[in-house]
């Protein structure tokens, strides 16, 4: 089974945001999704990360919840504000409990992945829905 890739108008590989402070995790998740042919951007907090997808067509989002100046909710809260239709986002977190889990859902996250989670998880999810917008 080859590479899936998925080209967008401007011809570019779909496009996952993912925003952690935690550089190994980024790189963890990073190395995962390109083997798969899939473009990754990162971000180390919800500000920079609206920042990127201002400027740059983002088909997934994997956040971390805890971060410093704007932790996951708050960004998916304040995408949502910004943009119609946000792209489909599932939420990390250290801390899992039922109240952060529910911030997220409420925030518009589709998954909460409790760390440490198997990357393959989150990149089986990614797939599934880079493939469905395709």
């Amino acid at each position: 089974m080859g590479n899936l890739m998925n080209r967008g108008e401007n011809g570019h590989s779909s496009s996952v945001l993912i925003v952690d402070d935690d550089p190994d995790c980024c790189e963890v998740l990073r190395l995962s999704l390109e083997h798969k042919g899939l473009r990754c951007l990162e971000a180390e907090n919800g500000k920079s990360a609206l920042e990127i997808i201002r400027n740059n067509s983002i088909s997934f989002i994997i956040t971390d919840f805890q971060m410093p100046v704007m932790n996951g909710c708050e960004f998916l809260e304040q995408l949502a504000v910004e943009i119609p239709h946000p792209p489909p986002a599932i939420m990390v977190t250290a801390n899992l409990t039922g109240i952060i889990q529910e911030k997220a859902f409420k925030a518009g996250a589709l998954y909460v992945f409790s760390k440490p989670y198997d990357p393959q998880n989150i990149l089986f999810l990614v797939l599934k829905f880079v493939k469905m917008a395709s």
